[in-house]
Parts: structure tokens; sequence; C-alpha cells
């Protein structure tokens, strides 16, 4: 976690997606004390949702096809 090196302490919560959901990362998570909200593996999207295709990143930010932030 990077947030220590740079502001001198950890997060009080974080949020993830699916893919660190590990019993590695809730531990470290337990460990250090900070809430997280992690969506599970288990977590089957319902539709309706846009993929990472209908976005980029340009300086530094996410735009969508419209290049709206």
């Amino acid at each position: 976690m990077l947030t220590k090196e740079r502001v001198g302490n950890y997060p009080e919560e974080v949020a993830a997606d699916s893919d660190q959901d590990y019993y590695s990362v809730h531990q470290a998570l337990d460990k250090r004390q900070i809430k997280g909200h992690i969506a599970s593996r288990n977590h089957r999207g319902v539709g309706g949702g846009l993929s990472s295709s209908y976005f980029t990143w340009n300086g530094g930010q996410l735009h969508c096809l419209k290049g709206k932030v």
C-alpha cells in the first residue's frame, strides 16, 4: 500500500473490485485496521453497465466516449 509512503498514514477505508478479493488482501487490511469494501469474486453483474472499452484515460482522468470526465 503506497498511501502510507506518500502521506504517512494508511487510509481508514478502501474500495476495490473483485480482482482484489483474496484472503491475503483481507488479512493485510485487517492487520492494519483498514475497513475494506471489496466486491466478492462470486458477484455476477446484472447487465446494463458499460465495459471498460467505453472509457479512456486522458491526462490522469477517466473520460467517456463523449469526452466527459
